[in-house]
């Protein structure tokens, strides 16, 4: 599985311009419980921006629960990968530090627009992880960003949610 995302992350890197910090969450177990942790995974970063090369470090103390027996610890990754749906926001302002406990941390290093995918293994209905995308600008339209992740986990067989994979349709009065 760490292959395959290190090989979407290549992918992914290869079709963005965008100043972008994509990172992993993954499962382990930690004391008798699961937690999502970005630490030992992998991740591409903008070169440029030492604010995202800050807040990578940062990201790499947190862990977030995800074996259900705690909500307080859930964070933006646990919310994607128990829910299986992706979250965003043009900017984590938008939310309490409840909400986002990296919060403190995104305002001082200018953290805005954020993205988190869950991860599945196209056999199994169950996620393997979550991949977060996180920019130091604002971002109202994340289609771009979901179709080129989903196109780069797709590479390495592996997919994402199909919430933009359905065409809308158009009703005709």
């Amino acid at each position: 599985m760490k292959e395959r995302m290190t090989q979407a992350l290549r992918y992914f890197k290869e079709s963005t311009q965008q100043h972008v910090l994509a990172q992993v969450w993954a499962p382990i177990k930690s004391g008798g419980r699961y937690v999502l942790t970005t630490s030992g995974q992998p991740f591409v970063l903008d070169p440029n921006s030492n604010g995202l090369h800050q807040y990578r470090m940062v990201s790499l103390m947190y862990m977030f629960s995800v074996d259900g027996e705690s909500d307080k610890q859930l964070g933006l990754p646990g919310r994607v990968f128990l829910q299986k749906l992706p979250e965003w926001t043009p900017n984590v302002q938008y939310y309490s530090s409840k909400e986002y406990s990296r919060l403190g941390h995104a305002l001082h290093y200018n953290v805005q627009g954020t993205l988190a995918l869950p991860v599945f293994e196209p056999s199994m209905q169950s996620c393997v992880g979550v991949l977060e995308l996180i920019m130091t600008s604002q971002k109202i339209n994340y289609a771009p960003e979901v179709d080129k992740v989903c196109r780069a986990l797709q590479a390495v067989n592996l997919k994402s949610s199909e919430i933009l994979d359905h065409p809308i349709t158009q009703v005709k009065l």
